[in-house]
């Protein structure tokens, strides 16, 4: 065993869970206290708790954070590394203290129609690179100062072992697990016509070991989705379609793996296709309006249960029905909620019953076979059939169970914090991610009968504010609470941190010294143009708190979250009151709050920040405390600067900022074609013109005058290193002495993320001592 390829496990991120498909197993990306990224493997028992084991890469290499996971029963990961157009996927397994190669060159595949060469073993994690002037972080002195193994709690895991199985060259390429276990395939015929022959068959309880394990879909630039079958025997991918336009989506409409459910995107419109895999064909099979767009969400083969997400109704709604069944499609009232997005995450499939009656919001769209009555046999929707819905609003996010017979959503009383948008529902229970600022995430199971047993959790009092800034009484807007009373879904810290009763969170680690992580509370701040709502740390005296922080978040479309975040925990640690506001253009409240700054970069968002630093600054300074330090990443670094830039001296005690650029413009010119492409769509290279002047970080430079700190990644591929450079000579060409009035710092080797990638720890550390002290030397 080499002790240099042992990384920490203490997992403080996790993402991009995804489950088995028989429920036995998830897998994650996680990142510990060193910031290296690795695939977790968990075992999901159905009468215990969920147990994860750590995959690190061997040779000291981290996964990257844009790898797609695919969980496999057998606790093995598949993994699909991006590079380019160049997509690799592997194979991972947990390792054991034995000698013997760690990556093991089983036949590896390179798409030939390409002319690549076979893989080879190599590092995947990039080479320090140059630093033109400031300060350089190489990779390899990031990663030696950030985790320190004597660490409480800090433990090591064995490198895993590592299948590479292909490699695929195309601009875009995703993995859709197998289903459970294979069964005989029945024919599209037999899926969509009511006839007795259609009834599911019982699934074989194994599956051959030369069974593909995986569907890989291809994109290019024709547009065409290639698909393929991805088995881990070591065999090639074996190709079955060719498909002409773009395909997402992906639900799975049979157990046999030959009938899936895809969204294909034809002239500007979204529905649902079936492909048959054993053909390689597709047939349509959501036309629900003559120009709508209709898109499979859930399907249960069993029960013949379908939801699709529509908006032939006249806005985008959710609804039901029965595929092949004698019910029409319909759209309860209770599932459309104005502002708040609902995303049903798992179902409980119910033995086969009678059709029900049409109810209330039913309309005349029928399912494929024209919904004719007594079609499928007498196999319509079970009365007990239930769909757990994630209500996501805002920063924070809501559960609740919904059933067709009922007309309406019952809340569950999950604690405070956001959920992870995925989930499986067994007879192990419910089981999706979840975080809250003071809680990493993690799995969480619900036992849904004793949570809607514990009635509603208790309402949290209100934090008197000065200044009419009062706390959120509940993150959700007023439609969701007539719909049905909900618990408190806001974040104070005054509410009782008890799990509720059929709760369990596994996996969700402390701090190595066995301390608590900070907390943060949701709270409504007064706005210039309404109010806003912000994820805030420092207790209820936050304002009064000898330093203080505006965070921004990136984007534009993007948002603060009450989830867990190294970077701001790191600031609380250092004894700093944060406050990161969700100004307009932030996503989470509805489209005109997202849309008020398309076409208008550093216009409404700029303001809202500018009334925030006024407001607050002026409170402080009655209190005699310095104003705020500002924060922000990438957009919300330009929106930091231009901010530092328009506001009064008094009102701004420092600036840091991290993959900064300069102007919608300017990144325009500079970046990579996906990035023109999205400040296109999202109108940043669109001039505001206004009293305020060009939002051109480098024609403001001369008017920042707060102590300034400046981190890029010299290998940032979203917005490229340049634009910081630029910044730093202009400065230098103003008279600002480097090492006194602003610091800049390169990191060698990092990339946009590099607040979340390995070395992240010592780029926090330095964040917070800063935004403490001010001292750019």
């Amino acid at each position: 065993m080499n002790v240099a390829t042992r990384r920490s496990t203490l997992a403080l991120r996790r993402l991009g869970f995804t489950f088995a498909s028989d429920g036995s197993h998830a897998a994650c990306l996680a990142s510990g206290a060193d910031g290296g990224w690795y695939a977790e493997s968990w075992r999901l028992p159905a009468d215990g708790p969920a147990l994860p084991t750590a995959l690190p890469l061997p040779g000291s290499r981290s996964e990257s954070l844009h790898s797609q996971l695919v969980s496999l029963a057998d606790g093995t990961v598949l993994v699909c590394r991006h590079d380019s157009d160049r997509h690799e996927v592997v194979l991972l397994s947990a390792g054991d203290d034995g000698a013997g190669p760690q990556v093991l060159q089983s036949p590896a595949f390179e798409s030939p129609v390409l002319g690549a060469q076979a893989l080879g073993a190599r590092s995947f994690g990039p080479e320090p690179g140059p630093s033109l002037g400031g300060t350089s972080l190489a990779g390899a002195s990031l990663a030696g100062a950030s985790f320190d193994p004597a660490l409480p709690g800090a433990t090591a895991a064995p490198p895993a072992r590592e299948w590479r199985l292909a490699a695929l060259r195309m601009p875009g390429l995703r993995l859709l697990p197998f289903p459970a276990a294979p069964a005989p395939a029945p024919t599209r015929a037999s899926l969509l016509l009511p006839s007795p022959s259609a009834a599911p068959v019982a699934p074989t309880p194994t599956r051959a070991a030369d069974a593909p394990v995986a569907v890989a879909l291809g994109t290019d630039a024709r547009p065409v989705t290639t698909v393929w079958l991805v088995r881990t025997d070591g065999s090639a991918p074996e190709q079955v379609a060719e498909l002409p336009g773009l395909h997402g989506g992906g639900v799975w409409l049979d157990r046999a793996g030959r009938l899936l459910g895809l969204d294909r995107v034809h002239e500007g419109v979204v529905r649902s296709v079936v492909l048959d895999l054993g053909l390689g064909e597709v047939t349509p099979l959501l036309e629900i309006g003559e120009r709508s767009n209709d898109r499979l969400v859930l399907f249960d083969p069993d029960s013949r249960f379908i939801m699709v997400r529509s908006d032939a109704p006249g806005a985008d709604r959710l609804g039901w029905g029965v595929l092949g069944g004698a019910v029409p499609l319909r759209f309860p009232d209770c599932l459309h909620v104005p502002g708040v997005f609902l995303r049903p995450v798992a179902l409980r499939p119910a033995p086969p019953g009678p059709a029900g009656a049409p109810d209330a919001g039913r309309t005349d769209a029928q399912l494929p076979d024209g919904g004719r009555p007594g079609a499928g046999g007498g196999s319509g929707l079970p009365e007990d059939v239930r769909v757990a819905v994630q209500i996501d609003h805002g920063a924070s996010s809501a559960l609740a169970l919904w059933q067709p017979a009922g007309h309406r959503l019952e809340p569950l009383p999950v604690p405070p914090g956001r959920l992870g948008a995925v989930a499986h529902w067994s007879a192990g229970g419910l089981r999706m991610p979840y975080s809250s600022p003071d809680q990493p995430a993690a799995l969480a199971t619900l036992d849904v009968d004793a949570l809607l047993g514990a009635g509603p959790a208790a309402t949290a009092g209100a934090v008197p504010l000065p200044l009419q800034l009062a706390p959120l009484s509940g993150s959700l807007p007023q439609p969701w609470r007539e719909t049905a009373p909900p618990p408190s879904w806001g974040g104070e810290p005054r509410v009782s941190r008890t799990s509720p009763p059929g709760w369990r969170l596994d996996g969700s680690v402390r701090p190595a010294d066995g301390s608590r992580w900070h907390s943060a509370q949701s709270l409504e701040l007064a706005g210039p143009a309404g109010p806003l709502e912000a994820v805030v740390y420092g207790g209820d005296a936050w304002l009064s708190s000898p330093q203080l922080v505006l965070a921004l978040h990136g984007g534009p479309a993007d948002a603060w979250l009450l989830e867990f975040d190294p970077a701001l925990q790191r600031m609380a640690a250092e004894g700093l009151a944060v406050v990161a506001p969700n100004q307009r253009g932030s996503t989470g409240y509805g489209t005109g709050h997202a849309m008020a700054v398309r076409g208008a970069w550093g216009g409404p968002d700029l303001e809202d920040v500018l009334g925030l630093l006024e407001a607050i600054a002026g409170q402080r300074s009655a209190l005699g405390l310095e104003p705020p330090a500002l924060f922000g990443v990438s957009y919300g670094a330009f929106l930091a600067l231009l901010a530092a830039a328009h506001a009064p001296p008094e009102q701004v005690a420092r600036c840091a900022v991290v993959a900064p650029f300069l102007s919608g413009a300017r990144l325009l010119a500079e970046a990579s074609a996906p990035v023109r492409a999205l400040t296109t769509r999202l109108g940043g290279h669109e001039p505001v013109t206004d009293e305020r002047g060009p939002r051109d970080v480098l024609q403001l430079a001369h008017r920042i005058g707060a102590p300034l700190l400046i981190l890029h990644g010299d290998r940032d591929e979203v917005v490229p290193v340049g634009q910081s450079r630029s910044l730093r000579h202009e400065l230098i060409r103003l008279g600002r002495v480097e090492g006194a009035d602003f610091r800049y710092v390169e990191a060698a080797g990092a990339g946009h993320e590099l607040l979340a990638e390995e070395g992240s720890a010592v780029l926090h550390e330095l964040l917070a001592g800063f935004l403490r002290t001010g001292r750019a030397g």
